[in-house]
C-alpha cells in the first residue's frame, strides 16, 4: 500500500526485491515452496530411508530427487535476474554432481 500510494520511498529504493525477483508463471512464482519442499523431502528420505533401506538405495533416491529439481530449475528459471539463475543453476548441479560421486563411491564404482 505504501508503494502504490508514495508515502514510503523506501519500498522503491530498498524492499523492491519482495515482490520483484520472481517471474510470472506459476513454475517460477512457487519456486521457494518447491525448494522448500525439496529440502524437507531430501531430509525426510535421510532420516527414513537409513532406518529401511541400504546406504545406496538411500543415495540413489536423493540422487534422483535432486537431478530431477535440476532440471526443473533448468526449465523454469525462476528469477529475473540473468546472474540469479547462473548461480541457482550452477549450485544445484554442483550438488547434483556431488550426489552422483557420493552414489558411485557408495555403490562400488571405482
Amino acid at each position: 500500500m505504501e508503494a502504490v500510494l508514495h508515502i514510503n520511498k523506501l519500498w522503491r529504493i530498498n524492499k523492491y526485491f519482495t515482490f520483484s525477483s520472481f517471474r510470472s508463471g506459476v513454475m517460477a512464482m512457487y519456486h521457494r515452496i518447491f525448494f522448500n519442499l525439496l529440502l524437507l523431502l531430501l531430509a525426510v528420505i535421510e532420516v527414513w530411508f537409513t532406518r529401511k533401506y541400504d546406504n545406496q538405495t538411500k543415495i540413489l533416491t536423493q540422487t534422483g530427487v535432486l537431478v530431477l529439481f535440476t532440471c526443473y530449475a533448468f526449465v523454469a528459471r525462476p528469477y529475473r535476474s540473468n546472474w540469479a539463475n547462473i548461480v541457482l543453476l550452477v549450485g544445484l548441479s554442483g550438488v547434483s554432481m556431488q550426489y552422483i560421486l557420493i552414489q558411485c563411491i557408495v555403490s562400488g564404482y571405482q
